[in-house]
């Protein structure tokens, strides 16, 4: 099955996002918090929802429960191998008050085309791919924080849970462990020892008790007896005793020997980093640098504002030449057109009076001469010529003040007499602001020429940093370009060198813990101790335990010393018992009650411990039958998994009856999965992860599930990560994938591949 579209209404972080994923690899690609997690985990909650129920199905809830829009929801098309399309539609909305998170949940499954609903009574992903849930999540789904190996048990053990189970966190072994732990308390395969052995043995006491009154010797007998029996226990448990404390000290010794290398490594290691460091510090800029560079950027930005400023500043409308026009008080003109105004008029009015005196004096010159003929109108007639004569002076006059002032409205280009002032006062205002103009576009001139050389001579300084830096800088590079590849470098080599006095604290603290930790160690005799102890079988049997063996051995060295006490308590009591016997019989009475009493104790126990050994052998039957039936196979598809992402350096996987993995290449042969890298084990990991869904999915009517990884292959190398990635990408792989990342390698790897990746 291949999901053919993908519809994120609301979901986590994501709202109204589309995909289409194609049916083979698929790359989820973006930082962190961009969502690619939710997508992973939406594919999850369309198949099988988020059940109501406490931990941390409930902290999903509250996480991918968009807190914007109130719900989750989504549609998710997919399409089965066999052809047929279905549409999934789900919903998940608090409809809580006050934040107590209720939930309601809705979904829809249907058959495209057409629309038609289908109804399933359990989850959907059970329906389709015919799992429940667990065995999903365990096998195809792999989360952000488990990574592609489980952490919190050895792989051996994961291999026997995942093959037995489909899922790593059910421990078959424990729970084997654990029953067999609860039988032998009750009682010891070969029946020497337990809790039901002990109180068979006090029954035994206590008939022979009970019959001491017939034979009170019979009765020492058996109690000599039981005491050279628990006398041979005793023997055999501090034969035990003694071997575990050889392998104990074999272990000390062995553990010092790790130390001192511990210690060499550690100081080699510092050594280098020491080195690396002086070197560094001897490229790195010095003290001044910073000072240099940020005085650079300051000069750079002053030039960028200067030229900003002068650019900004318009040309004057007027030259400098037109400040000729402007001498003097401009508002002159104005008074003296006022001036020429009035004096035109009264001219022109005394003009208009002399002329009138003048009609009127040559009328009277004509009565006087014509009509009374008298000798006088020839003085009359003068003073009219006369009159006449001053009119003329004042009109000539007038016109000359008109033609003044018309010269002036001319000259400053104004409609009219009346509108001379408010042309005068809007020139004098345009004059100014032109002066003021000109005065900031020098200034402007002046602070841009000053940037500059102060910016030029900047330039220089950093021409000269990023020659001693070494800086690669382009031809033709600008300021910025030049100031942020010095920048750039200067942070670079300062971020180095903090990153190796870093390393070199840890490193230096380090070995001084290890050095406190190995003080009381005497190296030359603990490598003289090693080397003896390796020599002998108990000390390669130390050499080659891992933690969990140490642990188990750790146990059965307790559970003997345990054993050797109670062996001891028994004996005295057994040595006081028969010295009671010896002295004296004592009734029989309160024997036979406790008699009873213990009969119906051990029925009892015995019952508890046949139902132990049911449970036990019903539950290593299963594991054995599913373990002879799957392992083969997923045995063989997990080695050609891993031969396939090692390249070839790997030939195989091995998975051994006990669940133990191997490794099997062409140097070294087969080899423990522990001793080897954690990128070997996650490819492992994997490749068995992989193997299962071939395995688990491939029955009749099963479907093969898309495969989700969600930052899985962090502990990759670069082989290894381009290897994995083609395998998804592979047409023999032929199941759909979504890997979710944030790393352009395998972003880069996934294109080169021809996977699809969707960048968020």
């Amino acid at each position: 099955m291949y999901v053919k579209e993908i519809h994120v209404r609301s979901f986590g972080t994501l709202t109204d996002f589309d995909a289409a994923p194609s049916r083979g690899l698929n790359v989820i690609s973006g930082p962190n918090e961009s969502g690619k997690t939710s997508i992973a985990m939406f594919i999850k909650f369309m198949l099988y929802g988020m059940p109501a129920t406490r931990g941390p199905a409930a902290t999903e809830r509250k996480k991918y429960v968009n807190w914007k829009t109130g719900e989750a929801s989504g549609t998710l098309v997919v399409v089965t191998d066999s052809g047929d399309e279905y549409r999934i539609q789900r919903t998940l909305a608090d409809t809580s008050r006050g934040g107590k998170g209720t939930f309601k949940e809705t979904v829809n499954l249907v058959r495209e085309p057409g629309g038609v609903p289908v109804s399933c009574p359990g989850s959907i992903g059970e329906y389709l791919l015919g799992v429940p849930e667990a065995v999903f999540v365990n096998t195809a789904f792999v989360r952000q924080a488990t990574g592609v190996k489980p952490e919190a048990e050895p792989l051996s053990r994961s291999v026997e849970n995942m093959v037995t189970a489909a899922d790593e966190k059910v421990n078959v072994k424990k729970a084997l462990e654990e029953l067999d732990r609860a039988r032998i308390a009750l009682l010891h395969k070969n029946k020497t020892g337990g809790m039901i052995k002990e109180l068979e043995e006090e029954r035994f006491a206590l008939r022979e008790k009970v019959e001491s009154d017939k034979s009170n010797s019979d009765e020492t007998v058996k109690v000599e007896a039981s005491l050279d029996e628990t006398r041979k226990k005793l023997s055999s448990a501090e034969e035990n005793a003694k071997y575990f404390d050889e392998l104990f000290s074999s272990l000390k010794v062995i553990s010092d020997k790790r130390k001192l290398d511990a210690v060499a490594k550690a100081a080699s290691d510092l050594e280098k980093t020491e080195k690396l460091l002086e070197k560094e510090k001897k490229t790195a800029p010095d003290g001044d640098c910073d000072g240099t560079v940020g005085m650079c950027g300051r000069n750079f930005e002053a030039l960028a504002k200067a030229q900003a400023n002068y650019d900004e500043l318009p040309d004057p409308e007027n030259d400098e030449d037109d400040e000729g026009d402007f001498e003097g008080d401009p508002f002159e003109d104005v008074r003296r057109s006022e001036r020429l105004r009035s004096r035109s008029k009264a001219r022109t009015a005394w003009g208009i009076v002399f002329l009138v005196l003048g009609i009127l004096a040559a009328a009277g010159a004509l009565v006087l001469k014509f009509m009374m003929n008298m000798p006088e109108w020839f003085y009359v007639a003068a003073g009219a010529a006369g009159a006449v004569l001053i009119s003329v002076i004042f009109f000539a006059l007038g016109s000359k003040s008109r033609s003044d002032l018309r010269s002036i409205i001319e000259d400053w280009g104004a409609p009219s007499a009346d509108e001379l002032a408010e042309t005068v006062r809007i020139r004098e205002q345009q004059r100014k602001d032109d002066l003021d103009l000109r005065q900031k576009k020098e200034k402007a001139r002046s602070d841009l020429a000053a940037a500059t050389a102060a910016a030029e001579g900047s330039r220089e300084k950093l021409a000269q940093i990023a020659e001693k830096l070494s800086v690669s800088v382009p031809d033709g590079a600008g300021n910025d370009e030049l100031l942020g590849a010095v920048k750039a470098t200067v942070a670079e080599r300062r971020s180095a060198v903090s990153r190796l006095e870093s390393e070199r604290a840890a490193l230096t603290g380090r070995l001084a813990a290890l050095k406190e930790q190995t003080a009381d160690i005497d190296p030359a005799a603990t490598v003289d101790g090693a080397r003896a102890v390796l020599a002998t079988e108990t000390g390669k049997k130390a050499a080659s335990m891992g933690q969990e063996a140490i642990r188990e051995a750790a146990m059965k060295r307790d559970f003997c010393r345990g054993s050797m006490i109670e062996l001891k308590k028994k004996e005295t009591e057994l040595d006081r018992r028969l010295a009671e016997l010896r002295a004296t019989a004592k009734s029989p009475a309160k024997a036979a009650e406790k008699l009873e009493k213990l009969d119906s104790l051990i029925e009892d126990l015995r019952r508890r411990h046949d139902a132990y050994v049911t449970a036990y052998e019903a539950l290593s039957l299963a594991g054995d039958n599913l373990r002879s039936g799957v392992l083969p196979q997923v045995r063989e598809i997990a080695s050609d998994m891993m031969r396939e992402i090692s390249r070839g350096k790997y030939r195989g996987l091995s998975i051994s009856p006990t669940m133990d993995l191997y490794f099997t290449d062409a140097e070294a042969g087969t080899r423990e999965a522990e001793l080897l890298s954690s990128g070997t084990e996650d490819a492992a990991y994997l490749s068995l992860r992989l193997s299962l869904i071939k395995t688990l999915f491939s029955g009749e009517g099963a479907e093969y599930p898309p495969v989700v990884f969600d930052e899985s292959f962090a502990r990759f190398d670069e082989n290894r990560l381009g290897a994995a990635v083609a395998l998804l990408s592979s047409k023999s792989f032929g199941l759909q994938s979504f890997l979710c990342t944030c790393r352009e390698e395998e972003e880069k790897r996934a294109e080169k591949a021809g996977g699809n990746v969707i960048k968020l």
